[in-house]
């Protein structure tokens, strides 16, 4: 189909599939009606005001954890859509927006784009929020940012093609100085910032995707990505620049000149000393971005080089080009040693797993370590069944391995991971459970530092609604699992925080230091078992 209006379509794709998996989210999940949230525009309402807030304390540089949303939640719950609602109850509401709405449960998610110049289906994934480990006042707490979808979704919102959102913004900001609205110039200002914290984290994606796997990263988004945002960057480094120093002149002139209302000029001056400062940040921003241009530009270059180095690798199917020649004619075995001869004129600097040249070439960088496997040929079942039965061992070690903490946790009401340590460490059957490798160990540790409260009843009515396999390791439904193969039906939350000191682990003479955490279950009796190697 060769209709030009249908050349853009991909890209218009992405954008409509930012809005229709967040959606979907919001419309299939069923936990909205516990909190009075039965209308979906109410619920649509509710998840961009807590997107904005996210992207507000991105600005802003400040962490956003689990406890700053949900204080946010429960105000604009009772202020705005008039609902009651109690901080615990917000809390747990705010886990299910982030984690299950906005995050998918940790599931990926793909938007199916059609292309209508190759006829072809392409997924694009979507995510809107992205969280990591940072220091806070209150300790060591998970913070949420936006991702560059996520930014886009936002900026979207007031839609402006990509290249044209900056300079439209400058020239607006522009403006609103030449007129001293200042308070309107701090709101653009912002809205800057926000567009180059994406532009940022796009950088950052394509990089990762290029070490990932270089072949699947085209010339043509290569080109874009360069071509589209570095005059942008120049220019918006150049205007900026002179904004800064039209502000700092207008803070130099309230200072040396009196003027009548004090309370007005207060309000402007809050308003310039705070675009000055937002301002300063974006320039510093824009040298970053100009840089990562740089480590880009040399990082792809490097990755096509190499692409290049590995690209004269023949592959070949063994099976028809070698051994079924061989069949039809055998008298060519007289002569194999030709076939084999170019692997003796020199040392190989290289050696080749065999087993790839069964498999669809992929480019591999120059310091990947090949090992010289035994040839084994599997069909396409066979390599499913394989990976299935893999993900199901990793599984079983990583429910073994909660299961020994749950276990441990359910018997005293209320534990840390040092007291566990402390109790489990004599028996070496439930360490060896806890810590069958150091991968699944670790992950489990990391899902924990990461969780606040699982909220099993909410679980139980949610498992109740949606029936799927799970694919991979995830704390909530993992913990629904345990406690529903053990009975614990007085369960009914599971508390987690994190602790000021330390606890180590050794595994195979290697020592794991994380932050300890005490967890609580809710609804256990105040009882308690002791652990023994039998049970």
């Amino acid at each position: 189909m060769q209709e030009d209006f249908l050349k853009q379509f991909p890209r218009r794709m992405r954008t409509v599939g930012l809005y229709s998996k967040l959606l979907t989210n919001i419309i299939l999940k069923n936990r909205w009606t516990m909190y009075g949230f039965d209308d979906y525009d109410e619920r649509i309402n509710l998840v961009f005001a807590v997107l904005l807030f996210i992207m507000e304390n991105n600005l802003s540089d400040t962490s956003c954890t689990l406890d700053d949303v949900s204080f946010f939640v429960e105000k604009i719950i009772t202020q705005s859509f008039h609902k009651e609602i109690l901080i615990e109850d917000a809390r747990v509401f705010s886990d299910f927006i982030l984690n299950t709405v906005l995050s998918n449960e940790g599931k990926v998610m793909n938007f199916v784009g059609h292309n209508f110049e190759t006829d072809e289906d392409r997924e694009i994934p979507i995510s809107y929020i992205s969280n990591e480990a940072r220091e806070t006042e209150n300790g060591r707490k998970v913070t949420y940012k936006l991702t560059y979808e996520g930014y886009n979704l936002v900026l979207g919102t007031m839609e402006v093609e990509d290249n044209l959102k900056i300079p439209i913004s400058e020239m607006i900001l522009r403006e609103q100085i030449n007129n001293q609205d200042y308070d309107k110039a701090l709101i653009t200002v912002r809205d800057i910032f926000a567009q180059l914290l994406a532009l940022r984290d796009k950088i950052e994606t394509a990089k990762l995707r290029i070490k990932r796997n270089v072949s699947g990263y085209s010339v043509e988004e290569y080109e874009q990505l360069i071509t589209e945002n570095h005059d942008i960057m120049k220019n918006a480094q150049k205007q900026l620049g002179v904004h800064r120093e039209k502000i700092r002149d207008k803070i130099n002139h309230f200072y040396d000149n009196e003027v009548d209302d004090y309370d007005e000029m207060d309000s402007k001056m809050h308003a310039l000393n705070e675009i000055e400062r937002i301002l300063d940040k974006e320039l510093g921003t824009i040298q970053d971005i100009l840089k990562e241009h740089l480590s880009y530009y040399k990082l792809y270059i490097d990755a096509v080089e190499n692409q290049f180095v590995e690209a004269p690798v023949k592959r070949f199917n063994i099976k028809s080009d070698l051994y079924e020649r061989f069949i039809k004619q055998p008298q060519a075995l007289e002569n194999f040693s030709m076939f084999l001869q170019p692997l003796f004129f020199k040392t190989p600097e290289k050696i080749y797993n065999v087993n790839k040249v069964f498999e669809k070439q992929v480019v591999r960088g120059r310091e990947d370590d090949f090992s010289a496997d035994v040839f084994e040929e599997m069909d396409q079942e066979e390599i499913y069944e394989e990976e299935k039965r893999k993900r199901e061992e990793m599984l079983h070690r990583y429910h073994d391995s909660l299961k020994v903490i749950l276990d441990y946790v359910h018997d005293h009401q209320t534990a840390t991971l040092s007291k566990l340590k402390e109790d489990l460490e004599p028996i070496p059957s439930l360490m060896h459970d806890l810590m069958p490798d150091l991968e699944t160990f670790k992950g489990v540790l990391v899902s924990l530092l990461k969780a606040d409260l699982i909220n099993v009843d909410a679980m139980r009515h949610e498992s109740q609604m949606i029936e799927e396999e799970a694919m991979v390791y995830e704390l909530n439904r993992m913990s629904l699992e345990i406690i529903q193969e053990e009975g614990w039906r007085e369960v009914h939350a599971i508390e987690v925080k994190t602790l000021p000191q330390e606890v180590s682990f050794i595994f195979e003479h290697k020592k794991i230091t994380t932050t300890d955490v005490v967890i609580t279950m809710k609804g256990v009796p105040h009882e308690s078992r002791r652990i023994s190697d039998g049970q």
